[in-house]
């Protein structure tokens, strides 16, 4: 936590905006924010999303190393970056997406009984594959079962979520998006 709120604090700095002036544009207090930024306080993912929109960057942007290097061709899995997610969840953004990249590609994994949460809809397309286990793909209310080997693809913009079926065994995904939704 410590470290996420120094980030947001380095961050606030650099872009010449005060403590006061954040948490007005966030309409949260300047209390709340200073415990975020210190460490004191977690910070959700919807919250960390707002702070990092009032500070023009994304959360990729935040926890990436490599913001502009599109040259790069190859990524080892100790460079992959770790996203902040749910207890349920655990997502892992296998490219970073800054410098204009298109695309988003994460290895995401929903432990048993779990789901990406309520259904969402935003711009884009998004494609999966299931590494490993079983889950239920909701798009639109309409459920589909998927497995091992599957693949599924939909607009975004429909409303989408994916549940974990198994009680016992986690449900490995691959997503690729675009544009990026991180």
């Amino acid at each position: 936590m410590e470290e996420i709120g120094s980030k947001i604090r380095l961050l606030r700095q650099a872009r010449g905006i005060t403590l006061e002036g954040l948490a007005q544009k966030l309409d949260m207090t300047q209390p709340h924010l200073s415990l975020i930024e210190t460490g004191k306080r977690g910070v959700s993912i919807p919250t960390l999303r707002r702070i990092l929109y009032a500070l023009n960057t994304t959360l990729v942007g935040f926890f990436s190393s490599d913001f502009n290097n599109n040259e790069k061709i190859v990524y080892r899995s100790e460079e992959s970056i770790l996203l902040p997610s749910s207890k349920s969840t655990v997502i892992r953004l296998l490219v970073p997406i800054e410098g204009g990249r298109m695309l988003s590609s994460s290895e995401t994994i929903i432990k048993p009984g779990g789901s990406l949460g309520k259904p969402t809809a935003h711009k884009g397309e998004e494609f999966g594959f299931v590494l490993e286990g079983k889950g239920v793909l909701i798009v639109d209310d309409e459920k589909y079962e998927i497995s091992k080997g599957d693949s599924f693809y939909y607009d975004a913009f429909r409303s989408h979520t994916i549940r974990n079926s198994s009680r016992t065994k986690e449900l490995k995904l691959l997503i690729v998006a675009t544009p990026p939704s991180f």
